[in-house]
């Protein structure tokens, strides 16, 4: 395929004809590409490129791997690729030509709402064991279903040394991630890695007690003590989750947690008193922002978080949310007035 000058125009549907265009040997010279959907253009050295919901698929990656195979875009930094079709082949592809060098100053990598699932993940992080995209500082893979094989597999990369630079990682919302995966990833992060990161975004998975015992076991050991931002919502947490979590915090785990929400769990009362006592020994007095909303907390759990807050405990906390629980209103009201803050 002679390229010359000139720009190649791949026009054609966005549906199944594309991957009929050509052998995929003939776009080893692809420098321009021009869809329907969107541009790239070989001599473009943005630092920036949106492709957010252009309806990509695994075709549509695959031409556009080999363009950044080529060299094109080496400039970029931050890449979007949310809300579009990328499965397993896609990110293969994606993979491939990353292990080859491609993007090696990407800082920002967002694939929010794609199909990647575990083997998708499994070749990703083969590229990112390898050295790949090293700089990468933002990295938000949410609702992907990775499950606990993608889980793995990112633990095995991270172990290795790979995303040290890394600030904030979103595996939030619907990645299936089990006790399984979340055990894997506390064992690498008690070993360092990750070391540098400030938000972690992990709600509406599947981790239950046993997966958040192992991730606090890690927390307890000073790992992610960076971090500012944690979401552990809609875990299926209960009380003897939220009282290993307490027992971490209570040995200096996330001194510098400043959001925290724990939403949609069931710690109740047993999980809630635990908590409150762990605050009461001065843990997480850098907190600003917590929700502890719908988790099954009645009065008995309420009147030991206020007493914990009666003794100075979060004296830095601006905004509670309580909402959906058990206990009575006098009892909020007794909270609200024992620390100024924000309560909902």
């Amino acid at each position: 395929l002679a390229l010359g000058d000139a720009a190649l125009a791949l026009r054609c549907s966005v549906h199944r004809r594309r991957a009929a265009l050509r052998p995929k040997a003939a776009l080893n010279n692809l420098n321009n590409l021009v869809l329907n959907k969107f541009v790239i253009r070989g001599d473009d050295s943005s630092t920036s490129l949106n492709l957010l919901g252009k309806g990509i698929n695994d075709v549509d990656m695959q031409i556009i791997c080999k363009i950044f195979s080529n060299g094109v875009m080496n400039n970029l930094k931050d890449l979007d690729l949310k809300i579009n079709n990328i499965g397993p082949q896609g990110m293969k592809a994606f993979a491939n030509a990353l292990s080859k060098g491609a993007l090696n100053n990407l800082e920002n990598l967002a694939l929010y709402h794609n199909k990647i699932g575990n083997e998708g993940m499994k070749a990703f992080m083969g590229a990112i064991s390898k050295g790949a995209v090293n700089h990468l500082k933002y990295l938000n893979l949410k609702y992907n279903k990775i499950g606990d094989e993608g889980m793995k597999a990112f633990a095995q990369a991270l172990s290795m040394g790979a995303l040290n630079n890394l600030e904030s990682l979103d595996l939030s919302l619907y990645n299936k991630i089990g006790h399984e995966g979340m055990e894997a990833f506390a064992g690498a992060v008690s070993k360092g890695a990750l070391s540098n990161l400030k938000t972690f975004s992990l709600g509406s998975n599947q981790i239950g007690n046993e997966g958040m015992k192992a991730f606090v076991e890690a927390l307890s050991k000073g790992a992610l003590n960076n971090l500012q931002y944690l979401d552990l919502c809609n875990n299926n947490i209960g009380p003897e989750g939220m009282k290993a979590f307490a027992e971490a915090i209570s040995k200096g785990g996330l001194n510098n947690l400043k959001n925290l929400k724990f939403y949609w769990n069931f710690i109740g009362d047993e999980g809630m008193k635990a908590f409150s006592e762990a605050l009461s020994m001065g843990a997480l007095n850098d907190l600003k922002n917590l929700s502890l909303l719908r988790n099954q907390i009645s009065d008995e759990g309420m009147k030991a978080f206020a007493e914990a807050l009666s003794k100075g405990a979060s004296n830095n906390l601006e905004n509670l949310c309580l909402s959906e629980n058990k206990f009575r209103v006098r009892v909020r009201v007794r909270v609200r007035v024992r620390v100024r803050v924000r309560v909902r």
